[in-house]
């Protein structure tokens, strides 16, 4: 079978196990099935999807996977994080995965709301490292203003 055969039976496959009407959710990066059935076109114009990958879906890191705390490092979270004269420290909960879920449900439910009243689909793509940078909007925007780097303060708040 030639490539473009296969990516059709690929594309038919995802589109029968999820046919128009419903939203359909990954947080993987790009090179996947559920890329390929995101084509555009009136065949997926009901249909709401959103995608959560670590670094988006485009992008110099938008190849590689991650979790939260992958994210975290990648964000610079873990620089400002653990005593000042220790190693960076993770968190217990990933800011990113919780942050990024949270902003990703409710972009789902106005898609869908506009799906309801205008009767067409929305793609919604939101990294998980975008959350991550915007926890230190604030310090960045000191650091550009000519600051200080802020030091880390342990678990104090």
């Amino acid at each position: 079978m030639s490539r473009e055969a296969n990516r059709e039976l690929l594309v038919a496959g995802v589109e029968r196990s999820c046919p128009p009407g419903r939203e359909r959710c990954t947080n993987r990066p790009p090179a996947n099935p559920h890329r390929l059935a995101a084509r555009k076109g009136p065949q997926r114009r009901k249909v709401d999807q959103s995608s959560n990958p670590a670094f988006g879906q485009s992008g110099p890191w938008s190849e590689y996977a991650g979790l939260g705390w992958t994210v975290e490092a990648a964000a610079g979270i873990t620089y400002l994080t653990g005593h000042p004269d220790g190693p960076p420290v993770l968190s217990l909960n990933p800011f990113p995965d919780m942050a990024s879920a949270l902003h990703l449900a409710f972009g789902v439910m106005v898609a869908l709301h506009h799906r309801r009243t205008t009767g067409t689909g929305d793609r919604i793509d939101l990294s998980q490292y975008e959350m991550g940078a915007t926890a230190l909007a604030d310090r960045l925007a000191d650091f550009a203003a000519g600051q200080e780097l802020p030091a880390r303060r342990g678990n104090r708040h």
